[in-house]
């Protein structure tokens, strides 16, 4: 028996204990959101769909579904990390991204900037109007991406000598 007036210690763990296992009402995030893709490098032409393979692990208290204004955009750094653009295309996620649970999904992608190059591209939840993912401390992922140009710089020094009008 502890003496007047000094919490038992026993108590004091139990509840101590309890705190750390119990989470906090009103609390909706564990830790967010982790956004995984495949293939971690990739080459097309500006324009190119590429078809990427993500996992997203969810650990939020409820499901994101399609439709609720979230979508798959990504930020654009150079190779050394310097930022060239922030906000990009937005993609629809095509399937409900349940709650405690790992998803997995194909989603097609261009990538059109006009200047080809290569870049590493961040991928990243937007919930439109509202926040990134990011910003929440989300997890984003990071691939490598050799943009080619869509028509080479040799054709378009070519100059065609002649010109085809129809009348019409």
């Amino acid at each position: 028996k502890s003496p007047p007036g000094k919490p038992n210690r026993l108590i004091l763990l139990f509840l101590l204990l309890c705190g750390l296992v119990i989470p906090q009402v009103g609390c909706s995030d564990n830790s967010g959101i982790d956004l995984q893709c495949q293939p971690g490098e990739v080459t097309v032409y500006q324009g190119e769909k590429v078809l990427l393979t993500f996992d997203v692990i969810n650990h939020l208290l409820e499901s994101i579904r399609p439709g609720t204004n979230h979508f798959i955009s990504y930020h654009l750094y150079d190779e050394r990390g310097k930022l060239v653009a922030y906000d990009n295309p937005r993609f629809k996620l095509p399937v409900v991204l349940r709650r405690q649970n790992t998803t997995r999904f194909e989603l097609a992608l261009f990538f059109g900037y006009v200047v080809p190059g290569n870049y590493v591209v961040e991928f990243d939840i937007v919930k439109e109007g509202e926040f990134w993912g990011s910003t929440k401390n989300w997890k984003t992922a990071r691939i490598k991406l050799h943009l080619k140009p869509l028509v080479s710089s040799g054709f378009k020094e070519k100059y065609l000598d002649f010109f085809y009008n129809t009348g019409n």
